[in-house]
């Protein structure tokens, strides 16, 4: 968020993004990058993007999130609502300010001539963070990359232990094979300890 108010900042609000984006690009491609609906031509493929991956990918949805936001809830009405505010901040609060600082870096750190090197493309949101933030703003941008960076590392951790302790360990290694049920200490040591020996 601190990003895309530098980003409005200096391209003069909202509409000094649209104007500088028809100065340097064009009307045509200012009204294509700010098109919120598709096309004649991308209807069809707009429908099979938004579709197959909510079909296919269980978590397109938010699925996995949303679970554990609304099972922490302490009854249905809570979860209701955690779920209300979970979708709205992740689409609307998450969202917005990314679509603010890709539009200004596309005038900011203008795309150069030719086909589009999508590595290029990448470097300019660091390229952004150098030359519009000050010192103390970029350090909080590196804290807050490295964080996401930790916070994913760790959920996929989590979740791998649970995996193992639970799935692996408790259910098929005692109950189908032993024929015990696992006490909630070992099931612990089990998650901590990956390379257990049984």
């Amino acid at each position: 968020m601190i990003y895309a108010g530098v980003v409005l900042v200096d391209l003069g609000g909202p509409g000094g993004i649209v104007d500088a984006l028809v100065a340097r690009h064009g009307v045509t491609q200012a009204e294509h990058w700010l098109s919120l609906g598709p096309g004649d031509e991308l209807g069809p493929a707009l429908l099979v993007v938004l579709v197959l991956p909510w079909l296919f990918q269980a978590s397109s949805d938010g699925t996995g999130y949303l679970a554990q936001r609304c099972m922490a809830c302490t009854d249905e009405v809570e979860a209701r609502r955690a779920g209300i505010v979970f979708a709205w901040l992740q689409i609307v609060l998450r969202s917005v300010p990314w679509v603010i600082v890709a539009l200004g870096l596309l005038v900011i750190v203008p795309p150069g001539p030719g086909a589009v090197d999508v590595a290029a493309r990448e470097q300019t949101f660091v390229q952004g963070i150098d030359l519009l933030l000050s010192p103390g703003a970029r350090g909080i941008m590196l804290v807050a990359m490295l964080a996401a960076l930790a916070s994913t590392i760790d959920t996929h951790l989590n979740w791998g232990a649970s995996y193992w302790s639970h799935d692996v360990y408790g259910r098929l290694w005692c109950e189908v094979l032993r024929g015990r049920k696992p006490s909630g200490r070992e099931l612990v040591w089990v998650a901590r300890r990956p390379t257990w020996r049984w």
